[in-house]
């Protein structure tokens, strides 16, 4: 059976320089929102001439949910492209929104990645002093959005369905390009371009989240389950399910440890350990 590409996303903390020489531009609608608020990011990208970004991928905010995610070619000559997200954050106070994956198709049809820049968002919240969580309330207007587009949907396809059919079918056949990829072969892939780029020495905080984040994107999209937004505490008992078991669960202890010690803390995992959790990670990817 045919795969489509599995997009690693969400949230790998890691530079596109690292990987190519796309020239990336990127701006919020605002600096300051109230908890809830919708906010646009927009991400402009210029790319070598035939490049082409994937417009199915599911990209992920650590701090914040993505409502909506467009991506439109604005021009062929430079090859730019414009990625706008609207985003919502429910977390008081200085909102880091860390770098995440985008992944391209190069002139020769191999695929290829870049990252969002950083940006820094004030959230404010509306509640009186001492009331600020808002984690498990979502805004109203996320859902009727989505609810005024089911409604559409609806109309359009029970009036004109046929021809809708056959219209969407064309267009996607001139202007979108299909990755077919195993993801494991995807997942070693990226594995093997953040250590060619030698993040391990120069970045490893960053080295270290893109591990996790292709890790945990690879056993999403084998598994069915929703690797990428857990705590560590779930994934290790998500993970210890499914570990073969030539692999212990305190040795999977010991390396989230380390992964949470590097993406989390004031604290530096040494070269040899890096060097072996690096391995542990590959050998996770071809096993399970």
């Amino acid at each position: 059976m045919r795969k489509i590409i599995l997009v690693f996303a969400v949230n790998i903390l890691f530079s596109a320089i690292a990987f190519s020489t796309e020239n990336i531009n990127a701006v919020l609608s605002k600096d300051k929102a109230n908890i809830g608020d919708i906010v646009e990011y927009r991400v402009e990208v210029e790319l070598e001439p035939g490049a082409y970004v994937l417009a199915k991928q599911n990209p992920t905010f650590v701090n914040a949910d993505i409502l909506s995610f467009d991506v439109t070619h604005i021009s062929a000559d430079p090859n730019i492209f414009e990625i706008i997200f609207k985003i919502s954050a429910y977390d008081v106070g200085a909102v880091q929104l860390e770098p995440t994956a985008i992944f391209y198709l190069n002139p020769d049809s191999t695929l290829n990645l870049f990252f969002t820049p950083q940006k820094s968002l004030e959230i404010t919240s509306v509640l009186p002093q001492g009331q600020i969580a808002l984690k498990d309330i979502k805004p109203l207007h996320k859902f009727s959005l989505r609810a005024h587009h089911y409604i559409l949907f609806f109309i359009l396809f029970a009036a004109l369905f046929i021809v809708i059919f056959f219209i969407y079918r064309d267009i996607k056949k001139s202007q979108e390009k299909i990755v077919e990829i195993d993801p494991q072969t995807a997942a070693l892939d990226g594995l093997k371009k953040i250590k060619e780029a030698g993040l391990d020495k120069t970045q490893p905080k960053l080295f270290y989240y893109a591990m996790s984040e292709i890790l945990r994107g690879y056993i999403s999209y084998k598994y069915k389950i929703n690797a990428l937004e857990m705590t560590t505490a779930e994934f290790l008992s998500e993970i210890s399910k499914i570990l073969p078991p030539e692999i212990s669960q305190n040795a999977i202890k010991a390396y989230l440890k380390d992964f949470d010690l590097m993406r989390y803390a004031d604290f530096f995992v040494s070269e040899e350990q890096t060097q072996k959790n690096f391995n542990l990670t590959k050998e996770l990817v071809e096993k399970l």
